[in-house]
């Protein structure tokens, strides 16, 4: 279906990274809990929780892109603020 859409490998790319790391991540978690010793258990845990915050940090980010760009429209400056601006009243965030 995505071949027949003439779609290409590197926008599916995004897509299938993150279920491919999750199953990963639970694979570490599964390991963690599996696991003989503290020092091991540790470093299943640190891998597990870098794993998911690597995976999580695109997303993360475009959710506060998004927050910021629509706070930013009704700022000084803003698409929807009505009278002129100096550079000064703009927020950093928004300039």
């Amino acid at each position: 279906m995505f071949t027949a859409s003439h779609g290409q490998w590197r926008h599916a790319l995004p897509l299938l990274v993150f279920p491919v790391v999750y199953a990963a991540a639970a694979l570490m978690f599964h390991r963690m809990l599996r696991s003989t010793t503290v020092r091991k258990t540790w470093l299943w845990s640190t891998l597990f929780i870098v794993v998911v915050g690597a995976a999580s940090t695109p997303a993360v980010w475009v959710a506060a892109e998004a927050v910021a760009e629509e706070w930013c429209e009704s700022q000084p400056g803003g698409r929807g603020y009505t009278s002129n601006a100096t550079i000064a009243e703009i927020p950093r965030a928004c300039r």
